[in-house]
């Protein structure tokens, strides 16, 4: 009986103790994806499973169980664009662009990746059990997990990315689920309708027709079985998003889409001693005020810089200003702006003293500055931003100004309204309790998971829909039978009517004479 005993408890120790082998691939990727994932790779480590992360960024520190691979260049940083003179191209030159861009990317993604001599050594050695994808501008990864021939799971760092929600399958809700590069709310005029179908469906069309069959003629020579990444991406066993309610518009989601809250949100830390004296003795308040670290704030135009000098300097509140050093900018500095070529942005969103975040409006600022509770004030560039403040917009939280319309006049007249207008504050701090109100820590959901995968896989967790052809999945066929149907009856209805009535005019006729 005691071995029996001891084999149950043996057997239970090994089935939910048991550690699995990691790969995270995110070659192509910003500094702020990365922020996003670790949180789930750190707590997976946590656990005793061996992760290995592949990014273009050097680890703060080394941690146990955590192995990562830099890459000597980040094919995103390598994109030569003057972000602020985009903002002057029409809709079909950014769309241009931005297909170009992304192609491009991608490509130069892959050889960055190949090139990479530890990256090949875990091509080699194949010892992996499941691997995690980041799911943006990395769909050329998938031909080397089809070689693996290991399950694998999407991470998308942004919510409801259009095309990661097609290729998962998730219904688009054109009507009231503006795309992630829409400039709109939720309650969209019927012009607005027709952008948000249209400009999906055509990115879509290009991603499918352009993308997706040049990265299998750049896959082909290192992977010359692999399926159509199509194929492949429609074998993934789950997508785990970054997406809350407070941030990202409400949509139906397949089981086999896991939202999980702000996973890089936290209480704040202190700050270095400089930044705490300053911040401490903000009696007005502070403004942080960064445009994330993909895009170099020096290469704003001299004209918005001034701007915002002339503005900073007309109103009390201290201004933390994220900007590569400049010694001409220093000169022109009131003395209530520091400038940084790096901030402590979770810590000082988190102080007492902060009082408004002035961003791009990137996702992973938008949750910390609605996990903190601090109005926002976004002038957006691109991407998935327009969509972030449209959503603040409409939450009530924030403002969104466009770089061409800036003035000093609107800028500080906007400052003005986010800092004294109640209900912007009330708003934040709404959501930031609704953002910290957790049923259990997003790691741990994210953990959970991963591990339910390695255990059961996810086919049980995606519809049947998936693998449908378009024709059935959205019912064409049927649609096309019933309306046929209808429609012979209608004219079987008519025909007999219209006899009816021939008959009985001439039986009238007939009896009369």
């Amino acid at each position: 009986m005691k071995w029996l005993l001891a084999y149950v408890l043996l057997n239970h120790w090994f089935v939910f103790s048991r550690t699995e082998r990691i790969l995270v691939l995110a070659p192509v990727c910003s500094k702020s994806h990365k922020i996003s994932f670790m949180p789930i790779v750190e707590a997976l480590a946590e656990k005793g499973h061996q992760v290995t992360v592949v990014t273009p960024f050097s680890p703060e520190n080394q941690k146990p169980n955590i192995n990562e691979i830099v890459l000597e260049k980040n094919a995103i940083t390598e994109i030569d664009a003057d972000w602020f003179k985009i903002q002057k191209h029409n809709i079909l030159e950014v769309f241009t662009w931005t297909v170009t861009v992304f192609q491009t990317t991608m490509k130069d993604g892959y050889d960055i990746l190949m090139s990479n001599e530890e990256f090949q050594e875990v091509l080699r050695s194949r010892d992996i059990d499941l691997v995690i994808v980041d799911a943006i501008l990395n769909d050329f990864v998938l031909p080397i997990i089809d070689h693996f021939n290991v399950p694998f799971i999407f991470y998308c760092p942004a919510s409801g990315v259009p095309w990661v929600m097609d290729m998962l399958n998730v219904p688009q809700e054109y009507a009231s689920v503006p795309v992630g590069m829409g400039d709109y709310g939720s309650r969209m005029t019927f012009m607005q309708r027709m952008g948000n179908l249209l400009s999906s469906e055509l990115f879509f069309l290009v991603r499918k027709a352009f993308w997706l069959n040049m990265l299998e003629d750049v896959t082909k020579k290192d992977f010359p079985n692999s399926r159509s990444i199509s194929e492949i991406e429609r074998d993934s066993q789950l997508c785990i998003i970054n997406s809350h309610p407070a941030t990202a518009w409400a949509r139906p989601l397949p089981q086999n889409i896991i939202p999980v809250p702000a996973l890089h949100t936290r209480p704040p830390k202190p700050l270095p001693q400089a930044l705490q004296t300053l911040a401490d003795e903000a009696n007005q308040g502070f403004i942080v005020f960064t445009l994330g670290s993909a895009i170099p704030v020096s290469s704003m135009p001299e004209k918005l810089v001034n701007i915002f000098i002339q503005v900073f300097s007309r109103i009390p509140q201290q201004v933390f200003w994220k900007w590569e050093r400049s010694s001409v900018l220093m000169e022109k500095l009131p003395a209530n702006v520091k400038i940084l070529e790096w901030l402590p942005q979770q810590d000082l969103l988190g102080h007492q003293n902060a009082r408004l975040f002035i961003s791009h409006g990137g996702l992973i600022g938008i949750q910390e500055t609605v996990y903190h509770g601090v109005p926002l004030l976004g002038l957006p560039f691109g991407n998935d931003q327009r969509g972030n403040l449209a959503k603040a917009r409409e939450e009530g939280y924030g403002l969104k100004l466009g770089w061409d319309d800036l003035t000093e006049e609107l800028l500080y007249d906007s400052i003005q309204s986010l800092l004294h207008n109640a209900s912007y504050r009330g708003n934040a701090t709404r959501l930031s309790k609704m953002m910290q109100h957790q049923l259990m820590p997003g790691r741990e959901i994210a953990v959970y998971w991963v591990e339910h995968v390695l255990r059961h896989g996810g086919k049980h967790l995606t519809p049947a829909s998936k693998n449908l052809p378009f024709y059935q999945h959205h019912l064409l066929d049927v649609w096309l039978f019933l309306t046929f149907t209808l429609g012979a009856t209608f004219f079987v209805i008519f025909k007999l009517t219209t006899c009816l009535v021939r008959k009985t005019v001439k039986f009238r006729k007939a009896k009369t004479q």
